[in-house]
């Protein structure tokens, strides 16, 4: 295995294990360290097939706390940013998709510090905000494989609480994560590197996953933050000089 191969497998085990912990930061950790790697969009598809096996172990235990009629109004509004956002991969190039994810990059590491928190409030119960949200967690799904940010960042404007916000980001993503994959594969069809990839990347993921789910708790959310903090700052560095 060489240097940038191990790299990739323990970056992909870490952003697994964040995801399992603190319930997001899957496809904006590895998403674009795989963009980085592979220089081939087909990053993008390898980091959705990869991102479905966290949401798939731990969505069980968060089905419960689920609110089924915000998720109705973010998977709606999906449905048209899934659409949109395949037609932008299709004509998109690696440097397209490279700026896009240091731009989500940086506006979620801006997001995990917590400095709007106090500064930002916006009404939970807006169904145009909901749809919006989902819009863009659609779109970026599709173009970027991170439905994640404008659904973190909508919650944590309307006050949702971590439970239910861990709930809807792991349901949102597992519905929309196929439905990009499949959108993909209409509108410019699936890279041949994708199979190859997943098969030796899925280990670590599941590794991580299920180390997560064992240290959840039992480390202080302030340190994940801190810590999720650092490495979107890394990342996006990476991808700033790349």
């Amino acid at each position: 295995m060489t240097a940038i191969a191990l790299a990739v497998a323990c970056v992909v085990f870490v952003a697994a294990l964040l995801q399992a912990a603190t319930g997001m930061g899957f496809g904006i950790i590895a998403g674009p360290i795989l963009l980085v790697a592979m220089g081939d969009t087909a990053a993008i598809q390898v980091t959705i097939v990869l991102s479905t096996i966290p949401s798939l172990i731990l969505v069980r235990r968060s089905l419960d706390a689920a609110d089924p009629v915000l998720l109705k109004h973010l998977l709606g509004g999906a449905a048209a940013g899934l659409v949109a956002g395949a037609l932008l991969f299709a004509t998109a190039t690696v440097a397209d998709l490279t700026w896009g994810a240091a731009a989500a990059v940086l506006a979620m590491a801006v997001l995990s510090t917590g400095v709007h928190e106090r500064r930002v409030k916006v009404r939970g119960n807006s169904v145009t905000g909901r749809l919006l949200t989902g819009l863009m967690s659609g779109a970026m799904t599709a173009t970027l494989a991170m439905p994640g940010p404008p659904v973190a960042a909508w919650a944590s404007a309307t006050g949702l609480k971590k439970a239910r916000t861990r709930a809807t980001l792991l349901i949102v993503a597992l519905v929309c994560y196929p439905a990009a994959l499949v959108l993909q594969s209409l509108v410019d069809g699936i890279s041949d590197r994708v199979v190859d990839e997943c098969l030796w990347l899925a280990p670590p993921v599941v590794a991580g996953t299920f180390l997560g789910q064992a240290i959840a708790g039992r480390v202080p959310e302030r340190l994940f933050r801190r810590l999720v903090t650092v490495l979107l700052v890394l990342v996006a560095l990476a991808l700033v000089i790349r």
